[in-house]
């Protein structure tokens, strides 16, 4: 098996002058002049490709989830989750 797994964590800080959130766009940052939250995404990775740049057959499969905050506290509360499959053939 090409089975290989990645594990990716963020961190991400945010910060808007205090004009942009009060003045001009209210809902930028729900209000707020700052933004920070942690993101953690989880891959696996399925590949029998013979040739990666240029394939003439093989497959190559990706499945991932992603979870972007953590806290009850946090703005952002997002989870996905996603599958990619290519089949390359020789014509």
């Amino acid at each position: 098996m090409f089975i290989r797994h990645h594990l990716l964590l963020n961190y991400y800080s945010f910060k808007a002058s205090d004009s942009l959130t009060q003045f001009y766009n209210k809902d930028y940052f729900n209000g707020q002049s700052k933004l920070k939250f942690f993101e953690l995404e989880y891959a696996a990775v399925f590949d029998t490709r013979d040739i990666v740049p240029y394939a003439m057959k093989g497959d190559h499969i990706i499945a991932y989830v992603n979870k972007t905050g953590f806290s009850k506290n946090n703005d952002i509360n997002v989870f996905y989750a996603g599958l990619l499959a290519y089949h390359y053939i020789d014509i």
